[in-house]
């Protein structure tokens, strides 16, 4: 998840997030499923306990993102040598 959203709303407050399951699967298949999920929180405290359950996933997809910025990067140095 590289992206939280939070938002008032007229009855608490909006959180949206990439469930990055979606986002996996999306990738693997001929299918396409909207990945946003979005839940409605009428008090801060509501919001505040699952905010904490979620911001941990987003070091996990930035450990996940750095990996694959490495492998790229060393994919384009390999092929650069090779030009002629």
């Amino acid at each position: 998840m590289d992206m939280i959203e939070i938002a008032c709303a007229d009855n608490g407050f909006v959180m949206r997030y990439k469930d990055m399951e979606v986002v996996a699967k999306n990738r693997t298949s001929d299918g396409w499923q909207d990945p946003w999920r979005q839940r409605v929180y009428e008090t801060p405290e509501a919001l505040t306990a699952d905010l904490a359950k979620v911001l941990p996933l987003m070091r996990e997809y930035e450990e996940e993102q750095s990996e694959q910025v490495e492998f790229a990067d060393a994919i384009a140095e390999a092929l650069k040598s090779t030009e002629i």
